[in-house]
């Protein structure tokens, strides 16, 4: 009889265990989350202006959960928010303290029961995109956020950022072996696999081997053109490859009349190529092969950094393999982490990244709006609104790396 009573118990666990989902983005949204900036990573360039425009964007929309650092910064950030009149009854202000502003990648990776109508967090280890040897203090935010919401922990030793995966919603997940291999080098691929479908719920996983040469590991040192990236992530998938419907992927592409002979655009059309045969074999849960929609690259953008900024600073405390070296006082250039990927869907709103400016060729303002065309006939029921992301790309991210949406439960 007691063992009767224990199966039933493992039973109803693991029935419990399966009722959680990993939502998609595409699905209703009670707020998105961000973390209130505290450096600039260029002198000048400050990340705050485009989150501004982010919280503006988003006020029709969606409720914003930020993150400051103290009860005297509500108030500096209150001010500076009203400065630009933008209102503040969508934004709640929540006290904790944070290193960055990457809230894709450390902030509460939320699962979701439609049964029950409840959440929870998924807590997975953060060690600065594996440019530390230890977990850092940005490792601990989704637990406080967990904390504050009283939502429960589902807790995994694995190192992952949210911004190295993509669901469809229904069980199905992208990753690149470049990111988790590089976390988690102590761990088979197998047992990454399973961990991921343990406290993800799920079913299938479609493994990306590589990112794009904008957003490889920092430490490698310089790429072909001589420029540095900045503080980039070795790989992630929301700068090139992303689910925007259950059944759709989205990809980027270089077109070969683009390379022109540039070895960065070269091995990005490699690379693009390559997840381009990866995802036209994979299928989902059901078998059945998913549609595949191209999306254009924008043109490469760089910026000049001296020892005065702080993006510097840390490239300079690396170690690099090709044995390069940053020297005070002598500038270098960086290559900006740009990319039409790398926008936020939430509710009625698409927030896209473009790039044209007054001055610059019209292959800018080409490629925004032919990336606004294609995203609005994807989503043709949201609004798409462009915002300038480059003040975020100097620091190796986007739009999408700086919010982390929280589901609705309605």
């Amino acid at each position: 009889m007691k063992k009767v009573f224990l199966c039933l118990i493992m039973i109803l666990v693991a029935c419990e265990k399966e009722e959680y989902r990993f939502p998609a983005e595409w699905e209703k949204h009670d707020s998105i989350w961000l973390a209130w900036a505290s450096f600039e990573n260029i002198k000048g360039r400050s990340s705050t202006d485009v989150q501004m425009n982010i919280i503006k964007e988003l006020a029709p929309f969606v409720k914003v959960d930020l993150l400051v650092q103290s009860d005297k910064e509500i108030e500096i950030v209150k001010n500076k928010i009203a400065e630009k009149k933008i209102p503040t009854s969508h934004i709640t202000f929540h006290v904790i303290a944070h290193e960055d502003l990457w809230m894709r990648d450390f902030g509460a990776i939320f699962l979701k029961n439609d049964k029950t109508k409840t959440l929870k967090v998924a807590d997975f280890s953060f060690n600065q995109w594996g440019y530390s040897k230890e977990l850092t203090a940005d490792d601990g935010i989704d637990v406080a956020i967990a904390k504050k919401l009283n939502l429960p922990i589902t807790k995994t030793k694995l190192i992952a950022e949210g911004g190295g995966w993509e669901t469809n919603g229904q069980g199905v997940l992208m990753t690149t072996e470049s990111v988790m291999f590089q976390r988690n080098p102590i761990l088979s691929k197998e047992k990454i696999e399973n961990d991921l479908k343990s406290i993800l719920n799920i079913k299938k996983i479609i493994w990306i081997k590589e990112g794009v040469p904008e957003d490889r590991q920092a430490t490698l040192g310089k790429l072909p053109d001589g420029s540095y990236v900045p503080i980039t992530t070795g790989g992630h998938v929301d700068e090139f490859v992303r689910f925007v419907k259950e059944d759709t992927i989205l990809l980027a592409e270089i077109k070969e009349e683009e390379v022109k002979g540039n070895e960065i655009l070269k091995e990005g059309r490699r690379v693009l190529e390559e997840t381009y045969k990866i995802v036209s074999k994979a299928t989902d849960n059901n078998g059945i092969p998913f549609k595949i929609i191209r999306l254009p690259t924008p043109e490469l953008l760089y910026e000049t950094i001296s020892d005065e900024d702080e993006v510097f600073k840390t490239l300079q405390s690396f170690e690099f393999k090709d044995g390069s070296k940053l020297i005070k006082g002598k500038k270098e250039k960086i290559i900006l982490a740009t990319s039409y990927m790398n926008f936020l869907v939430t509710n009625g709103v698409v927030l896209m990244q473009s790039y044209y400016k007054p001055g610059r060729s019209k292959i800018f303002l080409e490629k925004d709006l032919a990336t606004e065309k294609i995203l609005q006939s994807i989503y043709p029921d949201r609004k798409i609104i462009m915002i300038n992301p480059e003040n975020l790309n100097i620091g190796g991210g986007g739009i999408h790396c700086i919010t982390q949406q929280q589901p609705s439960l309605n």
